[in-house]
């Protein structure tokens, strides 16, 4: 057994995010999700965007089906969003803020 004692560099520790901190980051991260998938969206489809799939899905089930998919693809990515915002915090937010400056609509 080793008499040495541990070493702890300090200078790398970080405070740890209290409940209502890691919320407010998720949050803020779904809100950021919404407007990219958003922007996104009008990009791909101009015109109505994404929203024109559910407009149209009485038209023809095969429509119905694409929006559905569409639906889950959109719920699957903002709880992503949500979950990356809880965990990686105010880094996962630059992240999603220099993705939407990509796009020079303001």
């Amino acid at each position: 057994m080793s008499n040495n004692e541990l070493k702890i560099d300090e200078r790398t520790h970080s405070r740890v995010l209290s409940a209502t901190e890691r919320l407010k980051h998720a949050l803020f991260a779904l809100f950021l999700g919404f407007i990219l998938i958003n922007i996104i969206g009008f990009w791909m489809f101009p015109g109505p965007g994404i929203f024109g799939l559910y407009m149209f899905s009485s038209a023809h089930h095969t429509v119905a089906f694409i929006s559905d998919i569409v639906n889950i693809a959109v719920i699957a990515l903002l709880a992503i969003c949500f979950i990356y915002g809880w965990f990686r915090g105010q880094y996962f937010i630059d992240r999603l803020k220099t993705y939407l400056s990509y796009w020079k609509f303001w």
